[in-house]
């Protein structure tokens, strides 16, 4: 038809997620400026700079010192000594033009000890409250740099803290991005979560 013209087509943008090396590398410059110690992949590799390079494995199993069953993010599993007490979880949750959460999750005794190195106190001296607030600005801050890297507008929720890992749910949400971790010898685990939408497999997503 004459007088008519079409709009201007826009092209679709794909979230840009990041890879296993580059989530461990974000969560290892993080770690480096607030809590004294390296936290280390599983492969042994420290999490910081070049170093986190190839060396997170998404859906990689605990080894060695962290051992079998005692993943922190499986809060079914026999975590022994490692994760005394029950697995807990802090989270954010990223919505825009890409929608899903961050999540670290660590043992009871491992939260604690990472509270008390934030705040400088005694392992004895730190209450729930603190506990949470340490896991919480964790979780902000690394879920802040993931948003940063998806190139899509996009808002950051405040963190929330569940205690018990076990009482948390995600049936809108698949796992795509994971790093298995040890600090001070306790597996810590973070992992990117996508919101399912329509049915879109996780895989389309690039950095994967």
């Amino acid at each position: 038809m004459t007088g008519l013209m079409a709009g201007p087509m826009t092209e679709a943008i794909d979230p840009v997620l990041p890879t296993p090396a580059e989530l461990g590398e974000i969560v290892g410059e993080v770690w480096s400026s607030f809590i004294d110690g390296d936290i280390v992949a599983m492969s042994g590799a420290a999490m910081s700079g070049a170093a986190m390079s190839g060396a997170a494995v998404p859906g990689a199993a605990m080894s060695g010192a962290a051992m079998s069953g005692e993943r922190a993010g499986n809060p079914g599993g026999d975590r022994g000594d490692h994760a005394a007490g029950p697995a807990m979880v802090a989270s954010v949750s990223i919505s825009g033009g890409w929608a899903g959460h961050l999540m670290i999750v660590a043992g009871h005794d491992c939260a604690r000890k990472i509270a008390a190195n934030l705040f400088q106190l005694a392992d004895d001296d730190v209450s729930t409250a603190e506990i949470a607030d340490a896991l919480g600005e964790i979780a902000n801050i690394v879920g802040g740099s993931v948003k940063s890297m998806v190139g899509m507008a996009a808002t950051l929720s405040l963190p929330q803290v569940v205690l018990d890992a076990s009482a948390l749910v995600n049936p809108d949400a698949r796992e795509v991005v994971t790093v298995h971790a040890l600090w001070n010898g306790q597996p810590v685990d973070v992992s990117l979560w996508e919101r399912c939408r329509g049915g879109r497999p996780a895989d389309d997503v690039k950095g994967r």
